[in-house]
């Protein structure tokens, strides 16, 4: 597994080492920063409690709602605990990353330091849920990538087996024809 030596993010450019992810995006291994694993991953975590949803953990269809502009999933009860939340908005749901004008998830900048502390509740909740995204999208490509090495294994075994074949074909033919002329260098 081959991991970008460049410290900033395949995205945006974001130079901090800090929020960045190894992951498996687009066809290549790279790093992301947190905003961009979760912008880019809209459909594996509830953009309200960060919950990811592992590829078997997506919630029930009566337990959930889907952003009306993106692919984002959310709990029904998160819905519902947002302050401006009334029973229709279940129904029209738009995550914050599509309902809020200029969002970015992960914003350090526009973070409230609180106590003292620059990471909230909210900013570590989001890195967490990074962190696990950007583990089982390697842990996934690690999968397809010992499938496919399994794959091309079995292949150099049967083409390894038909060239012994094909030598043991070849050997014959040319001891067959080695006996032939001297069959016929006999009879002569």
């Amino acid at each position: 597994m081959v991991i970008t030596k460049n410290r900033d993010c395949r995205v945006c450019g974001s130079p901090d080492p800090i929020t960045l992810h190894n992951i498996w995006y687009r066809g290549m291994y790279g790093q992301l920063c947190t905003a961009c694993v979760l912008a880019h991953h809209a459909a594996s975590f509830c953009p309200i409690c960060f919950d990811v949803y592992e590829e078997t953990k997506l919630p029930p269809p009566h337990l959930r709602v889907m952003c009306l502009r993106c692919p984002a999933v959310a709990h029904i009860s998160c819905v519902y605990s947002l302050p401006s939340s009334s029973s229709s908005s279940s129904t029209r749901f738009h995550c914050p990353q599509c309902s809020i004008p200029n969002f970015t998830f992960f914003n350090l900048v526009g973070s409230a330091v609180q106590n003292g502390n620059v990471i909230t509740e909210d900013l570590a909740k989001q890195l967490v849920a990074s962190a696990k995204i950007a583990s089982m999208s390697l842990h996934k490509a690690a999968a397809i990538a010992r499938e496919n090495a399994e794959k091309r294994a079995k292949e150099a075994v049967m083409a390894r087996k038909k060239a012994i074949e094909a030598l043991d074909k070849v050997s014959f033919l040319i001891l067959k024809e080695a006996e032939e002329d001297s069959r016929s260098s006999s009879n002569l």
